[in-house]
């Protein structure tokens, strides 16, 4: 049953001489990891025969296993699943097993209405992770360098000036072309409040170094 192939799929033989011989140092090394992973292709090529229809030609067949072998991570998740994760490996397949509990609730008397919970059914799914590095469109904008500082000077004139700490002040109001939010939160502290502050520092021979804001870039 399902129970049989989740099992041998993520790496349980069942009780067998057979089994218990794989397991033994008698067994050559990686017979077992190589019979587990051509069971995992069946289990996938079966999968696809009924879902997408099977290979007509035995060189498709081939060129599937070949995929399979180059592309494909198929087994339980663990450490080679996370190496896979790592490396990006194209597709990963995996199966999954679920159990839903039944439950009745009792109305008799000696119940006093509760909802009894007992064995319920248990779900098999199959599950596929697909990798595909897509090209993300990107918006590149440029700040006027005068609206930037106008900008932090009304900033200063309202915190300093007007000592407006309102968290409703007009000038963390948002403004969709000047990005006021972002702009003002890139002001040197204390009146800003940046995630990360780098200051530049140009070097002319052996001059000393001189600061440069922001704003001059």
């Amino acid at each position: 049953g399902p129970q049989h192939v989740y099992s041998v799929f993520t790496g349980t033989l069942p009780s067998s001489l057979e089994g218990e011989w794989l397991d033994g140092k008698d067994a050559p090394e990686g017979l077992k990891a190589l019979l587990l992973r051509a069971y995992r292709y069946a289990v996938k090529l079966g999968i696809d025969e009924v879902v997408l229809g099977g290979c007509d030609t035995d060189e498709e067949l081939r060129d599937t296993l070949l995929e399979y072998d180059n592309e494909w991570y198929m087994g339980p998740e663990g450490k080679e699943w996370e190496e896979c994760i790592v490396r990006e490996t194209p597709n990963i397949f995996m199966m999954a097993k679920a159990t839903e509990a039944s439950s009745a609730t009792s109305t008799g008397p000696a119940s006093g209405g509760r909802t009894l919970a007992f064995g319920g059914s248990t779900i098999y799914s199959a599950q596929l992770l697909t990798l595909r590095a897509q090209p993300q469109p990107m918006m590149v904008g440029r700040l006027n360098k005068e609206a930037v500082r106008g900008m932090w000077a009304s900033l200063a004139m309202e915190l300093l000036y007007f000592t407006n700490d309102d968290d409703e002040r007009y000038s963390i109001q948002a403004h969709t072309h000047l990005l006021r939010n972002i702009t003002i939160q890139a002001a040197e502290p204390p009146l800003g409040y940046p995630v990360y502050e780098a200051r530049v520092e140009l070097w002319r021979g052996n001059t000393q170094p001189s600061k440069v804001n922001r704003a001059d870039i």
